[in-house]
């Protein structure tokens, strides 16, 4: 069978840049137009959020796209409504399972002790110096993260605190997680209608192949925008995903899933803005990944060791994770009460072909007419971003 159209393993891109691996149909269609502008996809999802599917399918289609998000997603209700729908429709598999019954994605509320979740939130404040010493919002600064090791006897930093917390999290559900070697954390601060592009998490950024953690993580520590989306999908399936799970940003709530599934970030409903930004930290636990250097001779980039307290050349944002400097967190494995299991709401089908709301018959792909084997180029794909 033809492979799908592969989602981008990097966690940050232009758009309307083709995935580095992409893996076009050997048929493919004519070549999509110019990818539209930012303000017309703002347009275009607007439509969505509003429920009228019929005209977003008329503009998408005279833009070149073939598939859309279903309308579960982009306009995804409230959470508990969204779990008595789902019920309410047979979906099932609301515990996040995959069809063999293991596990795809969890979520716990309560996961990090008070004083931690609130150094955590201090370190990574909108504005303060993590944010500008990275350069995270110049448009010339790419996709980067840091590499802890999880051999050193104990915690050196907030970020090892939060990280020993988020494995003891992990293993219970993801067994695979007790092998893991280290850890690889990066973040986001972004507005409320921001999501972030599907795409698997991958080592070096896809560079030579993807090759996933065992878990990743998200740590909600400013809930606003919309839910994660963790699909069933792995990479080089000859199929698009079908089913898929959204889990829905809350403070101190934790998001875990299988490192090896499509996922990305649902943009926040229009009228739900309350102002908030949405920041997040994401944590990969690896069986083993390459580290790509270090900050001071390296500079910004993926998989950079992350220095030691103290270290030699470090930047100066990097004292304000240092363990105790902002007072005393506490053992983060153990503090604080035990977390308490979080709804995800099941969502089937994850993709629709541009066209469906106006009568288009799916094929067995869901995503054209039936005897069309081509699936379509990620750029064909309208995610609301």
């Amino acid at each position: 069978p033809h492979q799908p159209p592969s989602p981008c393993a990097r966690r940050k891109r232009a758009r309307g840049t083709p995935p580095p691996d992409a893996e076009l149909p050997s048929e493919p269609s004519e070549p999509p137009p110019a990818s539209p502008s930012a303000e017309e996809i703002a347009a275009l999802t607007r439509l969505a959020h509003d429920g009228r599917f019929r005209a977003l399918d008329a503009a998408l289609a005279a833009r070149g796209f073939r598939a859309r998000l279903s309308a579960h997603i982009l306009q995804y209700p409230p959470e508990y409504t969204g779990l008595l729908a789902a019920a309410a429709s047979g979906l099932g598999r609301a515990r996040g399972d995959a069809e063999d019954g293991t596990p795809v994605v969890r979520a716990l509320d309560g996961a990090l002790a008070p004083a931690l979740l609130a150094r955590l939130q201090a370190c990574f404040a909108h504005g303060g110096p993590f944010w500008a010493g990275t350069g995270y919002d110049k448009g010339d600064v790419g996709y980067f993260s840091f590499v802890h090791s999880l051999d050193h006897p104990g915690p050196r930093t907030v970020l090892d605190e939060v990280i020993a917390r988020v494995r003891a999290l992990a293993v219970p559900l993801f067994p695979a997680a007790a092998q893991a070697s280290h850890a690889e954390w990066w973040a986001h601060n972004r507005p409320h209608h921001k999501g972030h592009q599907l795409h698997f998490d991958s080592d070096d950024e896809g560079q030579g192949g993807v090759r996933s953690p065992v878990v990743s993580a998200v740590v909600v520590l400013s809930a606003a925008g919309g839910p994660t989306l963790v699909t069933d999908q792995p990479h080089g399936a000859p199929r698009l995903a079908r089913h898929g799970w959204l889990a829905y940003p809350k403070v101190n709530r934790v998001i875990l899933f299988d490192g090896r599934f499509l996922h990305g970030v649902i943009p926040g409903r229009a009228g739900q803005d309350s102002g908030r930004r949405r920041v997040t930290l994401m944590v990969a636990l690896w069986r083993d990944i390459r580290v790509q250097g270090t900050l001071r001779k390296d500079g910004i980039g993926a998989a950079r060791r992350f220095p030691a307290p103290g270290e030699k050349g470090a930047p100066a944002w990097c004292a304000a994770f240092t363990r105790g400097a902002g007072g005393a967190e506490g053992n983060g494995a153990a503090a604080g009460p035990g977390p308490v299991a979080a709804p995800v709401v099941p969502v089937c089908p994850v993709w629709e072909a541009v066209g469906a709301a106006n009568g288009a018959t799916p094929g067995r792909n869901g995503l054209g007419p039936p005897g069309n084997g081509a699936l379509p180029r990620y750029e064909e794909c309208f995610q609301g971003l």
